[in-house]
């Protein structure tokens, strides 16, 4: 994976590899906020090669309908991540890279995981990091989230998903592809089955009923409308046919 470097300054600076391939280089400050940084291409070059010693491959995001590379298995959890939050309308895999003035503790260029665009305009850094190596990477952390906030941008760090919740998230995100998505009819009589909260087993069996459906199709459609979050259930605890399932509000 090839690096770009961003010359020394006395600001913090960013640099941007645009959507047709331009390199933006800019200080910090509130004009940066209106780039569209989450259709920005990867600052860095991805190279492949035999025995390469990494989780390496490609997502393809239901949000985006396109694909969004990763280098890790975590990586690629943040991609699912992205996908599911109804609040991220677009995202990008390293589109843009920091670099602090010389003489900075802690100093060194850094290039963010991912940028998401949320619903109310506003940005979001992501750093994705394991739980067990947060804390050496903690002066790195710092240093990035006050360059976000004087963007005026969000930043989070991702370590991933509780089990359970890693199990549903892999589950569900199966049923993301459009192939899945129920026709009108289908989805008005999902929300009816399930409005005010049924168990699976019984909203499934209420939707078979009443749209005339065999179970395959109807546990797909209802998979795809609980990724769309249209249907609703912890994901902290197991889905099950008892687990109890709520349509969205109208």
């Amino acid at each position: 994976m090839g690096t770009t470097s961003v010359a020394a300054s006395d600001e913090t600076m960013c640099m941007i590899r645009t959507a047709d391939g331009e390199r933006l280089v800019t200080p910090l400050g509130p004009d940066l906020a209106r780039v569209a940084v989450e259709h920005a291409r990867p600052i860095r070059e991805v190279i492949s090669y035999k025995q390469k010693r990494s989780f390496e491959g490609d997502y393809w995001s239901a949000t985006l309908g396109c694909l969004v590379h990763h280098e890790s298995g975590l990586e690629k959890r943040f991609a699912v991540e992205a996908d599911f939050r109804r609040e991220v309308v677009a995202y990008s895999w390293q589109p843009l890279i920091f670099s602090w003035p010389r003489g900075t503790p802690g100093r060194r260029d850094h290039v963010p995981d991912f940028f998401c665009r949320l619903a109310s305009g506003d940005g979001l850094v992501v750093d994705v990091k394991s739980a067990d190596h947060t804390e050496a990477a903690a002066d790195q952390f710092a240093l990035t989230r006050t360059a976000c906030e004087t963007v005026g941008w969000q930043y989070e760090v991702f370590s991933g998903w509780e089990p359970q919740r890693a199990f549903n998230m892999e589950h569900l995100c199966t049923y993301r592809r459009t192939r899945f998505v129920p026709d009108p009819s289908v989805r008005d009589a999902a929300l009816t089955a399930f409005d005010g909260g049924a168990s699976f087993n019984l909203g499934m069996r209420r939707l078979m009923r009443e749209a005339a459906l065999p179970e395959h199709e109807a546990r797909m459609h209802l998979y795809n409308m609980m990724w769309h979050q249209q249907l609703t259930f912890d994901l902290e605890q197991p889905l099950r046919s008892s687990t109890i399932v709520t349509a969205e509000s109208a």
